[in-house]
């Protein structure tokens, strides 16, 4: 398998995704997966002492022991929430990862999201806001902290009706926004194969001595009063953790914007050497550097195969067989047996010999592989040679070896 940056620990390959991108899988394969959402931003403090809210962090989906087919799989990794902007959606695999919601400013309710946003605040006041899930169908598990768990997660952000001087932490993974702090996230192993945490909530603007601290999992934390401890701090990178809100008598000083999302899949290793990724190892793969290819290819009956496209009703070319050298296909250019399908305008590595003599036409370098191109003269596929353009030198355009 191929896609995001590969590492490896104890028996696992891992795959993690820092931003959208494909994964692609030549077998069947068993996976687990985390998904979280990019975070959302925090609150900027507005004029009058009031202090803007921490933004949630987003919404962190894992799952075990799923099966997946061969082919290619987009992965969508959200970015963070600007400030007082919701973060984005990360998905894999048919699941989508709400972003967290934003802060609010001033005497009101944060947004809605993964996690919910941090409530504004001025003198006691504030909505709570709530988690959903952008998958249809799905509720999401409100506080809980067990580590490595199985769901889809999220929390409310935080209200702050308790203490006069700070505005609402977001919401996290793994328990509500406080008043004033961010909700702590949640601990996976996937990884590394040691606990990490994701999608903490971004801590509130805060005054004095209140608690604006960012939540375990990449939550920002909140500004305290211009001039006096702090400013507001951004959510982590590549966690989800919600942005921390601001203070400001003027409405100047800045809150911190989201954390962006990750995707990260792992799955058993082969426990050997795979150049191509086609999780066949290479002392047992006929075609160790190409990923469609694995066993060695089966030949197919020449005569039986002309006679069944012509129908004349005569298998008259059993006599010449035993001369074939080679024989090659378009429309069959891995065999009866590849390890999945190429597709139209993809590029030719191997082209099989069909006649079982092991003649196989072979590019290993990228620049001169010729490509397939489907439905072409009467329907059928062709092979598309590019001859390079350059003064038809040989060797500058695409060949087999």
């Amino acid at each position: 398998s191929s896609g995001g940056t590969e590492t490896s620990y104890a028996d696992y390959t891992v795959h993690t995704f820092l931003s959208s991108e494909t994964f692609i899988v030549p077998n069947t394969i068993t996976v687990d997966y985390l998904i979280v959402a990019g975070g959302g931003g925090g609150a900027t403090g507005q004029s009058g002492q009031w202090e803007g809210g921490g933004g949630g962090a987003g919404e962190l989906i894992y799952k075990e022991g799923i099966s997946l087919s061969a082919g290619s799989y987009s992965v969508v990794v959200g970015v963070g929430g600007a400030l007082s902007t919701k973060g984005q959606n990360s998905s894999f695999n048919g699941f989508t990862a709400n972003g967290g919601g934003y802060g609010e400013t001033g005497n009101g309710g944060g947004a809605d999201g993964g996690s919910g946003g941090g409530g504004g605040h001025i003198y006691g006041n504030g909505t709570p806001s709530n988690p959903y899930s952008a998958t249809s169908g799905v509720t999401i598990t409100q506080n809980s902290t067990t580590a490595n768990e199985v769901g889809h997660f999220g929390n409310k952000g935080g209200t702050n009706n308790a203490q006069p001087n700070s505005a609402g932490g977001g919401g996290a993974a793994g328990i509500a926004g406080g008043d004033g702090y961010g909700g702590n996230g949640k601990q996976y192993s996937i990884r590394t194969g040691a606990n990490q945490w994701y999608a903490g909530g971004g801590g509130g603007g805060v005054r004095g001595q209140e608690d604006g601290s960012g939540g375990l999992g990449g939550g920002g934390n909140g500004g305290d009063t211009p001039g006096s401890q702090s400013s507001a701090s951004p959510g982590t990178a590549n966690t989800g953790g919600g942005g921390g809100g601001s203070v400001s008598s003027n409405g100047t000083s800045p809150a911190g914007a989201g954390g962006s999302g990750i995707v990260i899949i792992r799955y058993i290793s082969t426990g050997c050497s795979d150049a191509d990724g086609d999780e066949i190892c290479d002392d047992e793969d006929a075609f160790p550097d190409d990923p469609f290819l694995g066993e060695s290819a089966e030949s197919i009956d020449l005569s039986t195969t002309i006679n069944n496209q012509i129908s004349n009703g005569v298998d008259d070319l059993n006599g010449i067989e035993g001369n074939l050298k080679l024989w090659l296909d378009a429309s069959q250019i891995h065999s009866t047996n590849p390890l999945s399908t190429i597709a139209n305008n993809q590029a030719v590595q191997t082209w099989v010999d069909l006649s079982g003599n092991d003649h196989h036409a072979m590019q290993s370098n990228s620049n001169h592989q010729p490509i397939i191109k489907t439905n072409q003269l009467d329907n059928k596929p062709a092979i598309e040679f590019d001859h390079g353009n350059v003064g038809n030198s040989v060797g500058n355009g695409d060949f087999f070896e």
